[in-house]
């Protein structure tokens, strides 16, 4: 990809990692996000809004889930 377009190649591997990461939300339902994949979501960029998104549910659920596995945005 770097030779076709000269984009940074670390630009470049971000990217893919967020791909990654929203490809492995995308087959989960909201009952199977345990803390640990939450944790890296949001430490990766994901809004709540993005993450519900991905397990079709709710912000306001994922918020909700995300507060109960002890994830705030304090220690983020």
């Amino acid at each position: 990809m770097y030779e076709l377009t000269k984009i940074d190649r670390w630009f470049l591997e971000k990217m893919k990692n967020i791909i990654e990461l929203q490809t492995r939300l995308e087959k989960l339902s909201p009952g199977e996000l345990d803390q640990n994949i939450l944790l890296e979501a949001k430490q990766t960029g994901f809004a709540d809004k993005q993450i519900a998104a991905c397990v079709k549910s709710t912000e306001g659920a994922i918020r909700d889930l995300r507060i109960e596995k002890g994830i705030n945005n304090l220690l983020l």
